[in-house]
């Protein structure tokens, strides 16, 4: 009986439907799928079906050792198995990170007092509670400034009422210690321990949230 050659057009509509969902080389020979019905007689050649193979889209193929085409027609999913996004799927949008909440401070009234006006702005770890800095006031006393809290400053004299000499801070205990005779004294100045007769000087202070600015009141 003499075999009829198929046309491309015929031949890769009779095949196409026939093989997705499994792999198969387009050659004449069709493995792994049951063979798509063509009219008696008609045969597919090997370079008709390399053309239609030519047809499937990039990802329905892929191309084994002789250089024909091998159909890959696989179920295509939004999430790769590693979790990944796969290009075709939409991105999600990223959170919006929340905004820093205001701090707000009561109006300060300077108008006939005398202090000494620190910007903190200056001193960007003076945002961190428990930090501290020194600073000289006026009248000569070199003085602690505490970050208490996220609104709250405090201030403390650094001279021992001993002898005067200088306290040191020592963090671990959350105590001053006099290096001269170990004289001790909490945070807020009171003393606890050793020679001296009393607490150290506190200052008031005040803080502007809106300006970042300290002021430390000598009166």
């Amino acid at each position: 009986m003499k075999q009829e050659k198929l046309s491309r057009r015929d031949f890769t509509r009779l095949v196409g439907g026939a093989c997705i969902g499994c792999s198969v080389a387009l050659i004449g020979v069709l493995d792994g799928c049951d063979k798509p019905s063509l009219p008696d007689g008609l045969q597919p050649d090997g370079e008709m079906a390399r053309e239609a193979a030519a047809e499937l889209r990039p990802e329905e193929r892929t191309l084994v050792q002789d250089g024909t085409a091998e159909v890959k027609a696989e179920k295509r999913a939004e999430t790769a198995p590693d979790g990944t996004a796969e290009p075709n799927a939409e991105p999600v949008p990223e959170a919006s990170p929340e905004p820093e909440p205001v701090i707000e401070t009561p109006p300060i009234d300077l108008s006939g007092r005398t202090y000494k006006e620190v910007n903190l702005n200056q001193e960007p770890d003076m945002s961190k509670i428990g930090w501290y800095i020194n600073v000289l006031l006026p009248n000569d006393d070199l003085v602690y400034l505490f970050r208490r809290s996220a609104t709250q400053l405090s201030s403390v004299s650094g001279t021992c009422t001993h002898n005067g000499c200088f306290v040191g801070w020592r963090s671990t205990e959350r105590r001053f210690i006099c290096p001269c005779h170990t004289a001790r004294f909490t945070q807020d100045g009171t003393v606890i321990d050793g020679p001296a007769p009393r607490s150290l000087k506190s200052y008031e202070v005040a803080w502007d949230a809106k300006t970042n600015i300290a002021y430390i009141f000598l009166d």
